[in-house]
């Protein structure tokens, strides 16, 4: 009975630390919660993305159809060179949105400006490996 008594006693004081502990740590702001990624008023005013695509000037809920936004999901054969990794959309929707309607409600089309890719190094008659330039002899 002694043993039962201890181990109940045991148990009861690890759970009241871990629960004042996790108070402890919800109390500085260390945890993370479910917050606005933004600043508060404009975060609720305004869309998430808004420095990225154009705002439509009256948001909200479309006529939308499960048959008129499949066709922006991209789908690619096997024999494409393409793949569906696609780092510039031109809207952020992907043709997956759940209900449909709100797919197309709140950004217009944009085209964004794709910087050139990085300039290959110079490969002087070295010793190529991978992508860089190895020297010819070894010190």
């Amino acid at each position: 009975m002694n043993t039962l008594v201890s181990l109940l006693c045991v148990i009861l004081i690890i759970s009241f630390l871990s629960i004042s502990l996790d108070i402890k740590r919800s109390d500085c702001g260390c945890r993370e919660g479910f917050l606005n990624p933004d600043k508060y008023p404009l975060s609720v005013e305004k869309p998430l993305l808004r420095g990225f695509y154009k705002e439509k000037k009256n948001p909200g809920i479309t006529n939308n159809e499960a048959k008129d936004i499949y066709q922006n999901y991209p789908v690619y054969p096997a024999s494409c060179p393409q793949n569906n990794n696609i780092r510039y959309w031109k809207t952020p929707n992907n043709g997956q949105c759940e209900p449909a309607e709100f797919c197309g409600g709140l950004y217009e089309t944009t085209v964004h400006p794709i910087p050139p890719p990085p300039r290959q190094p110079g490969w002087d008659n070295g010793i190529r490996v991978n992508y860089f330039e190895s020297s010819k002899y070894c010190e």
